[in-house]
């Protein structure tokens, strides 16, 4: 089948992805070997005998919260780990999931990686590709990251607690219709049966999974750092989260002003919102001492393995990062020198929006000390000179965001330094445009 340079390119991106994700996490399946002699390519892939996803549910005479709340995380793990080594799978169904065996405690196993790419931070993907009811309305609109990937594991997780999908149509297009009124659609099925008998822990984290915004929606280690996935009181292993090294690479080209101004946001969170960057902080923490040295930083940020066309973070760029996250000075990072680089500030502002404005508020509030709703040279004067900053800087930064140049910064002005991004998006050169469906790729796998 293999006729065009572009279907072996295919065949030899799936192999050296799955190459990349070898070891890295116990619910992916193994690649043992590639092969190819004159006739075909073979793939020796780990042995999974214990069927499908759903015919294990089916088969079980009970399925509570719990035990979905097992998959769901096992699924969440292989995400959170694709995402951090820089792989987006882009097909993730039910049907891609398999069991390592009979047994009762069998591990689940994503495979199928034929449509899988890797990706760079910000890259954004054209080419519709993966099978309609758990495709992302994103991916519809032909502009998509590795958000799309949490959106699958959403649909999946609302099937395997109800046993539909929500968003349907007797035809391909339908379902594409439904997918895009998908807000106003998850409302309705909440007003249904059975949800009425399901926990509030878990329709929140399916809204959140399935938030229709992918710049909002929850990313897959912060999921697992949902109550609801523990659910059974087993902590889940939450790994480094891609978006929260980003945001600790974004940090340092932001101007001293907005720092300060992330800083006194971070101070303006509730505990609930900081839950994700908590256990992210105590996976980073190694000897639990609550600040993280630089070999700490230097041993979690090493963990973003290189794939193709991806370069491992360096130990000058975890150094500049410590140095630009060490508000105090004092050579190492505390929790909330941490939470104040990493917050997915993009996250909270597309939340909810009248809390959103209410924490900007409060940030404002606690510079704008005369309390008079101007933030003056003075007022910042006090902090950013432990910035470094000296009286003409800190006249330049005020001049940079003054938009109406009356040499103090309104509310307003303040919102937008909170809202302005350090780097644009980068755009994917894909474009083929081309659907894979069901119908025209099954899954695939090592069965018996």
């Amino acid at each position: 089948m293999l006729t065009t340079e572009s279907e072996r390119a295919d065949v030899a991106r799936e192999v050296e992805l799955m190459k990349t994700l070898n070891g890295r996490n116990p619910h992916v399946v193994t690649l043992h070997g590639a092969f190819e002699d004159h006739e075909s390519v073979q793939l020796v892939l780990e042995l999974c005998s214990g069927g499908e996803l759903f015919d294990r549910i089916i088969e079980k005479k009970s399925y509570s919260e719990k035990d979905a709340a097992s998959v769901v995380r096992q699924m969440l793990e292989v995400v959170a780990v694709c995402h951090l080594n820089g792989i987006i799978h882009r097909d993730l169904k039910p049907e891609n999931f398999l069991f390592d065996s009979e047994q009762e405690n069998a591990n689940l196993k994503v495979t199928d990686f034929g449509l899988s790419t890797f990706f760079k931070a910000g890259q954004r993907f054209t080419d519709v590709v993966g099978s309609a009811y758990y495709i992302a309305p994103e991916v519809l609109q032909r502009g998509y990251g590795p958000e799309c990937d949490v959106w699958s594991v959403g649909i999946i997780m609302y099937i395997v607690l109800c046993g539909k999908p929500p968003f349907y149509g007797r035809t391909e297009s339908a379902v594409f219709n439904s997918i895009m009124k998908s807000k106003a659609q998850l409302e309705q099925n909440f007003k249904k049966e059975p949800w009425s008998k399901m926990s509030a822990g878990s329709k929140k984290l399916i809204k959140q999974m399935l938030n229709p915004d992918p710049r909002g929606r929850i990313t897959a280690a912060q999921a697992l750092a949902s109550p609801w996935i523990s659910i059974d009181g087993v902590a889940p292993s939450i790994p480094l989260d891609i978006s929260v090294v980003s945001a600790m690479k974004e940090f340092t080209g932001y101007s001293k002003l907005k720092q300060l101004a992330l800083r006194h946001m971070a101070e303006a969170l509730d505990e609930d919102e900081l839950r994700e960057l908590r256990s992210q902080f105590a996976m980073m923490d190694v000897d639990g001492d609550g600040v993280l040295t630089l070999d700490e930083m230097i041993t979690a940020l090493r963990k973003m393995e290189q794939g193709e066309g991806r370069t491992p973070i360096s130990e000058e760029e975890i150094l500049e990062i410590v140095e630009s996250l060490d508000y105090d000075g004092d050579g190492q990072i505390d929790y909330m020198e941490f939470v104040t680089a990493a917050m997915h500030i993009g996250q909270k502002q597309r939340g909810d929006k009248d809390k959103w404005k209410g924490q900007v508020q409060r940030a404002f509030s606690s510079i704008d000390k005369d309390g008079n709703g101007m933030i003056t040279a003075e007022e910042l004067q006090a902090e950013l000179t432990a910035l470094g900053e000296t009286k003409e800087s800190i006249a330049e930064l005020i001049k940079e965001h003054d938009t109406d140049g009356d040499g103090v910064i309104s509310f307003e002005e303040f919102s937008n330094i909170l809202r302005a991004r350090a780097a644009s998006r980068t755009r994917s050169r894909a474009a083929s445009g081309k659907f894979d469906s069901k119908s025209s790729r099954g899954s695939r796998g090592s069965r018996r």
